[in-house]
C-alpha cells in the first residue's frame, strides 16, 4: 500500500524525485521499472495525447485488484494523466489505489 501511495504522490508531484528514489530505495517499490508499456505512456504524453495516455492507463491498470497493479503503472498513468490536462482522474485513481487495497 505505500508503493502505491508514494507512486501516486510522485506522479501528481506532491513529492519531488529525490525523496521518491530514497523510499523506493529503501522500501523496494520499484518505481524506476521501466517496460515498454511505460515507455509508451511516457511517450504519449510528452506528444500530449491525451486520448492515448487514457487508453493506455486503462490497460495499464488492468488487474484483479489494485495489490496486482506495480506501482511503477499507477506512477507512470498519473504522471501522464496530469501532464495531459486530465488532473482530475489523476488524482481520482491514485485516491482509488489507495482506497482499494
Amino acid at each position: 500500500r505505500s508503493a502505491l501511495l508514494v507512486a501516486g504522490l510522485v506522479g501528481l508531484g506532491r513529492l519531488d524525485a529525490e525523496a521518491a528514489g530514497r523510499l523506493s530505495g529503501r522500501h523496494g517499490l520499484r518505481l524506476g521499472h521501466r517496460s515498454n508499456w511505460t515507455r509508451m505512456i511516457d511517450q504519449a504524453a510528452g506528444f500530449g495525447q491525451s486520448g492515448t495516455v487514457l487508453l493506455l492507463a486503462g490497460t495499464g491498470l488492468q488487474a484483479a485488484s489494485f495489490v496486482d497493479v506495480p506501482p511503477a503503472h499507477v506512477y507512470h498513468a498519473v504522471a501522464a494523466l496530469k501532464g495531459t490536462g486530465l488532473e482530475f482522474t489523476a488524482r481520482m485513481i491514485a485516491a482509488e489505489a489507495l482506497a482499494r487495497t
